[in-house]
């Protein structure tokens, strides 16, 4: 697993754009459907171009046994040094009442939380409800040579590149994330089959687009 974690402000731009998302179990479909699971799957495919595949979420996790999301968690994700508070972009394990951790959502880094519910699909909460606790704090590692770039860049100072040449396969149609002002590579899509769906996905936030062959 790669030490280095995905840019933050990238991970948070995407997240953002799955806000409207319907609640849908065990799905990771953008604008169609996800649950909690498929929302982190979902934000990672977009960032990194990994396709994981944790357990699908489940009604009875609270009461079996083992922390199914943690297992995943150990797998896919970086444990980061511990901080006084979840940073924009963390994903977060949450426990409900005195359970197992049964939920996850990302940070938005001011308190709140993106995250899928039953009934309200994917939502941005202000803050946790009381009998929420966060049980653990995680990042998405950067895709292969990418990195996470300056702390303090936003995703107006970003550029999305849709890779689109002539010479490639009609599904391997991808997006490149990077700074705008030095070109550092902060993110790398999953595959897409033609170009609109993949400028479909790319965050109203990161207003600078091109499509190169």
């Amino acid at each position: 697993m790669a030490d280095a974690p995905a840019c933050p402000a990238l991970v948070l731009a995407l997240a953002e754009a799955w806000i409207g998302t319907p609640h849908r179990r065990r799905a990771a479909l953008r604008g169609a459907g996800c649950d909690c699971v498929g929302l982190i799957r979902g934000v990672i495919a977009d960032a990194t171009g990994r396709v994981i595949c944790p357990p699908a979420w489940r009604g009875d996790w609270a009461f079996s046994g083992g922390e199914p999301i943690l297992d995943a968690a150990l797998s896919s994700l970086i444990s980061p040094d511990p901080r006084p508070a979840p940073s924009a972009g963390d994903i977060l394990a949450i426990r409900i009442g005195s359970g197992r951790v049964v939920h996850v959502g990302i940070a938005d880094g001011r308190g709140g939380l993106i995250h899928a519910t039953e009934g309200a699909g994917v939502v941005r909460a202000s803050s946790l409800p009381p009998s929420w606790a966060v049980s653990s704090v995680w990042q998405i590692p950067a895709a292969a040579g990418c990195e996470a770039g300056a702390t303090d860049i936003r995703p107006g100072d970003m550029i999305a590149i849709v890779h689109n040449g002539a010479d490639r396969p009609a599904d391997c149609i991808f997006i490149e994330y990077c700074d705008g002002l030095d070109m550092t590579p902060l993110g790398r899509s999953r595959f897409y089959t033609t170009t609109a769906e993949a400028l479909a996905d790319i965050p109203e936030t990161i207003v600078d687009v091109e499509t190169v062959r």
